[in-house]
Order: C-alpha cells, then structure tokens, then sequence
C-alpha cells in the first residue's frame, strides 16, 4: 500500500474509524501511478486517473472515480464529491480530479485538459489556477511536545519555551525567549 494511504489506514484504524474502501474521485499522477495503486487510464498526457488498490477504477480516463469493487458508487460521489485520498484536495474543471496537497490544480481553457502542477509550475498559454473545490484533510500523525525552561535564582524571568510540532511527516519548531 502507498505511504499516502497507509497513514490514513492506520489513523482510521487507531480512532475506529476503519474502512477499507474509500469511495472517491482518483488521484492525478504524472506519468505512472504509484507502486499499489493502480491505473485507470491517461488523462491528458502526461497525467493518469490513479485508483488505490483496493478500489476499481469507474469511469476510466477524464475525471474518473475510485469505488468498492463490484459497487458503482456515482450516485454517492454526485451527492458528495470527494477524493479516494482525505488527504488530497478536490478541483473542479468541468469534472472532479484530485491532487496531493502541495501540489496545485490548474486548467487550459483551450483543450479543456487540466492537471496537478508542481509549486514551481509555469502557467502556459490557455492555463489558469484552479480554486480548490474541497480541501484535504489534514491527518496527524506525530506527537507534538512543549517544553518551558524553568525560573532559576540567577535568571528569575526565564521565559524561554521551544515547542516541536509535526503534522504529516513535517516538522516546525519554534523558539522564543525574553530575559
């Protein structure tokens, strides 16, 4: 299974929420899928639909959906699109497509084709930056830890904190101190 779905498998599995299907709009890769997941077709080159492994992909090709094998789950997905992926966000143009956070949805208004542009993409002729139609979800799965240092006889107002947090596999810390 993909790193990008095994941390939602483990958090729904630590919070009881688990289930092994997620019924949703497929991921945008650029030029293959990942290792588990499995393709549903190009898009628009270079792009492909990528499903994960556990779903069938409906609908191959442009805008497809991911849902439980044997289910056609359409009518789900038209009352409440979202992506196979929590994580991802949603786009809309002219049809659902999803992209890993980070990432950015845009769209040509002159071959109607669309993808998931890398931060330091380039719009070309006809491109345009898309709204994000529905955001991912954000899962946590560090810890997060807050330390203060202590008052001591020569230094009284010691005020110096450091608190980590990482969320997602990524870290930030902070530092402040007054004296």
């Amino acid at each position: 299974m993909p790193a990008r779905y095994a941390a939602i498998d483990a958090a729904d599995l630590l919070f009881g929420r688990a289930t092994t299907v997620r019924n949703g709009y497929a991921a945008r890769e650029t030029i293959a899928c990942r290792l588990g997941e499995q393709d549903c077709g190009q898009t628009v080159k270079p792009y492909h639909a990528c499903c994960p492994g556990n779903t069938e992909c409906v609908s191959p090709g442009y805008n497809a959906f991911c849902c439980e094998p044997n289910k056609d789950c359409k009518p789900q997905l038209t009352k409440l699109p979202q992506c196979a992926n929590p994580e991802h966000d949603m786009y809309d143009f002219g049809g659902f497509f999803c992209c890993e956070q980070g990432r950015k949805g845009y769209g040509n208004t002159d071959s109607d084709g669309d993808g998931c542009a890398a931060p330091d993409y380039e719009l070309q002729k006809f491109d345009k930056w898309l709204t994000i139609a529905v955001p991912g979800i954000a899962i946590t799965t560090g810890t997060s830890k807050t330390s203060a240092g202590a008052s001591s006889a020569t230094n009284p107002a010691n005020t110096k904190s450091s608190s980590t947090t990482h969320t997602s596999g990524h870290a930030s810390s902070t530092d402040a101190s007054s004296s």
